[in-house]
């Protein structure tokens, strides 16, 4: 879901998203499910918008963006395919993920009740210069 506000300054897009998961539906649909609310996003880009991007991504995407900065601290380093694709989007996008501004340092919003493995399955992304803060509830 896409909202757009435009009696704000700046504009707001705001997106809000449950991710599909890959292994009850397939990557194939996983990926052009991303595609999609993408092409979508991508309108707004470079342009005067604060886009705010949240949700629960059912996305691998290991800690660090394309350049290597750690954006997930305490998530596992597993990078999936879909989860690489995803931070692919954000960099065409000049998106960020801004979980590393909590509060805690502690990314993460899932733990596996099996091995104890914590995951970042919750994000969200912006633009830059426009989030300044995240509360994680653990």
């Amino acid at each position: 879901m896409i909202i757009k506000i435009n009696d704000t300054k700046p504009k707001i897009i705001l997106c809000a998203m449950y991710g599909t998961q890959s292994n009850s539906f397939g990557t194939s649909q996983v990926n052009e499910n991303l595609h999609q609310m993408f092409s979508q996003l991508s309108k707004y880009a470079g342009q005067e918008y604060c886009i705010i991007l949240a949700g629960d991504m059912n996305l691998r995407l290991g800690t660090s963006d394309l350049e290597g900065t750690i954006d997930l601290p305490g998530n596992t380093n597993d990078l999936s395919k879909s989860g690489n694709l995803f931070r692919n989007y954000l960099e065409n996008c000049e998106l960020e993920i801004k979980n590393y501004m909590c509060e805690s340092g502690d990314s993460t919003t899932f733990t596996d009740g099996k091995n104890r493995t914590k995951r970042a399955l919750d994000v969200i992304c912006a633009n830059e210069g426009f989030i300044t803060m995240v509360k994680i509830d653990h």
